[in-house]
């Protein structure tokens, strides 16, 4: 993994649908960022979606991963820099 990117509000939600979800709200996005050692290119991005279920303001869902334009690039989308960074995790020990 490199790095992560997440955005999203309950309030201003659009309808979305999948082969698997027939009727959603989109609340937001993940972007995951991975290297990619074996592509021509530096970094490999999949775009997660972050969904709540009509009727149920309790109940979120992670659907993905999608693949877009800007799932093959050499850097960090300039419209990132400087995103706000709430935490970083620490490494995972070994059992």
């Amino acid at each position: 993994m490199h790095s992560i990117f997440a955005s999203g509000t309950i309030y201003s939600a659009s309808a979305f649908s999948s082969l698997s979800i027939p009727s959603a709200n989109l609340i937001g996005g993940i972007d995951v960022y991975r290297k990619s050692p074996d592509d021509p290119v530096d970094l490999n991005k999949d775009w997660y979606a972050v969904i709540s279920v009509p009727n149920d303001d309790s109940m979120f869902l992670v659907v993905g991963p999608y693949k877009d334009s800007e799932h093959w690039l050499n850097e960090i989308p300039g419209r990132l820099q400087g995103a706000e960074i709430l935490g970083v995790p620490s490494p995972l020990k070994p059992n």
